[in-house]
């Protein structure tokens, strides 16, 4: 009898251990498939790339490179060295202050979407990787665009020391709105990249470099791009004008990896105007978006401008199962209750005054008649305080 009780008491340790691997292994699986890890994955080799994208990337974020790195002689500079450890301060007091809440919100919110995302379009972005790369860790391409110019990265070894701390001055700068409150400000934006100096931040490909840097990503290849009549990506090898404002689609392509995944990524950026009269200038992009595969929309301090820019807004509409966004994205008047599932987050009871003209009654109406209203603890968008902001995810039914 004593010997019957021992080997059931085996057998139960034997069952629980089984239902803790499991459980374990579940858990373990399920936070791989967030973050984009695959089960079986083919180890990059890096060598093939060049790899002065990613180092510029590392001295740009203030991160110091290996022995071997292609600036690691410019680590050298005192200006540098300072501007290191400011920029370095700034990006961890943004990852204490947001980022595992964020990080939590992701896990808790957007599990469904990760797991179903192909293509992320994310509009009115600017240069915007992070809070785009920590929504949807999993989407292996970004689509961005905005009004920033592309611009350039200058050679670091011709400025003075004069020259890059006005540089790096302009780079901090800029980051300060979007890493205390999760958003760029455009009219800002637009007059710190239109700088013609030798120093001047010139456009978005340093702020990519520095985001993608600080989010632990490593930069394999970046091109400059437009768009052929046809809706294709085209690389550009000759000058050309750098403007949002004409009638050719330009833009920047960056491939990547994050380092905990090793998987290739793609990041474009479009610096192109998606006003409703472009469209008739530049249908090529509306032919490359439609070639994409899009079925995430991200919309977050948008200017409210799906209020006008019909053909864009028409476009997340009908592509879209998943929208995600602020207040001043889509207007809840386009959302038709018997195509879409709605998820409100956060408080919704006023704008910006500037904004105030395009307060949404009817909005305000659902979050206070809706007892499942999840509360928001990090501030996103315009009400970019704790207790102010507002998020919705719209699920289109099945």
């Amino acid at each position: 009898m004593l010997i019957l009780r021992k080997n059931n008491f085996k057998t139960v340790l034997f069952i629980l251990f089984s239902i803790l691997l499991i459980n374990c292994k579940s858990r373990t699986e399920n936070k791989e498939n967030l973050t984009g890890k695959d089960s079986v994955e083919t180890k990059i080799d890096i060598t093939k790339y060049d790899r002065s994208y990613n180092d510029i990337a590392l001295w740009l974020a203030g991160l110091e490179q290996d022995s071997s790195g292609k600036y690691k002689n410019l680590e050298n500079s005192e200006t540098w060295k300072t501007y290191s450890v400011e920029i370095r301060e700034a990006f961890n007091l943004m990852k204490i202050d947001r980022l595992g809440k964020l990080d939590t919100f992701t896990i808790n919110e957007l599990s469904e979407v990760n797991t179903n995302i192909k293509t992320l379009f994310y509009p009115y972005s600017g240069p915007d990787f992070t809070n785009a790369n920590i929504f949807f860790p999993k989407t292996d391409k970004i689509i961005m665009a905005g009004l920033e110019r592309v611009g350039d990265i200058p050679d670091f070894s011709k400025l003075s020391e004069i020259n890059k701390q006005n540089y790096f001055s302009q780079i901090l700068e800029s980051l300060t709105n979007i890493l205390t409150k999760g958003y760029f400000i455009t009219k800002r934006m637009k007059k710190e990249f239109a700088g013609e100096r030798l120093d001047s931040l010139s456009g978005v490909i340093p702020i990519f470099y520095v985001f993608m840097a600080q989010a632990n990503c490593r930069i394999l290849d970046a091109q400059k791009i437009y768009i052929d009549t046809l809706g294709n990506i085209v690389e550009i090898n000759e000058n050309y004008i750098d403007d949002p404002f004409d009638n050719t689609v330009n833009g920047l392509k960056i491939d990547y990896i994050r380092n905990e995944d090793n998987k290739i990524r793609t990041v474009i950026y479009f610096s192109h105007d998606l006003g409703e009269f472009k469209h008739a200038d530049t249908p090529e992009f509306l032919i490359f978006l439609k070639k994409q595969n899009i079925n995430v929309t991200f919309l977050k301090a948008a200017s409210y401008l799906n209020i006008w820019f019909g053909i864009v807004r028409n476009f997340i509409l009908d592509n879209s199962d998943y929208i995600f966004q602020d207040d001043s994205g889509i207007p809840i008047k386009y959302i038709n209750d018997s195509i879409w599932n709605i998820k409100l987050y956060g408080t919704y009871t006023k704008t910006l005054d500037m904004f105030k003209d395009y307060f949404q009654s009817s909005l305000k109406t659902k979050y206070a008649q809706d007892s499942t209203v999840v509360p928001l603890n990090f501030g996103i968008g315009y009400n970019g305080t704790i207790g102010d902001a507002n998020l919705q995810l719209f699920t289109k039914k099945k």
